[in-house]
């Protein structure tokens, strides 16, 4: 088994917006300033994100119990996430991700 760490800078003050593609389907753009928030509090409790691309999969596919494994499954994710939710899939994903990291201060060191 093969495991890619990719080194980047992570920046809780970051008011940068990404462009954020699910397999290779560009869903729109996400705060890294959110993103980075994220992975201190993953690494606070020990754990790794190791993909923001597959953590982003795994929630899709826990709330809406679908697969994402390629482009086809994100454009009907997107479809039912209009349906169910009468939101885009990138709102949907920055309000879960602000959702996840509304505790961040009870990280800050």
């Amino acid at each position: 088994m093969r495991i890619t760490v990719k080194n980047e800078l992570i920046d809780v003050k970051s008011t940068e917006m990404k462009k954020l593609y699910l397999r290779n389907v560009y869903i729109g753009e996400y705060s890294y300033g959110d993103y980075s928030k994220l992975v201190r509090i993953k690494a606070n409790n020990n754990h790794f994100l190791g993909s923001f691309e597959n953590y982003i999969c795994g929630l899709i596919h826990n709330y809406f119990k679908i697969d994402v494994l390629n482009e086809n499954d994100v454009k009907n994710a997107i479809n039912l996430c209009k349906e169910k939710e009468q939101i885009e899939l990138i709102d949907w994903i920055n309000q879960q991700l602000y959702v996840l990291i509304k505790d961040y201060k009870n990280y800050e060191n």
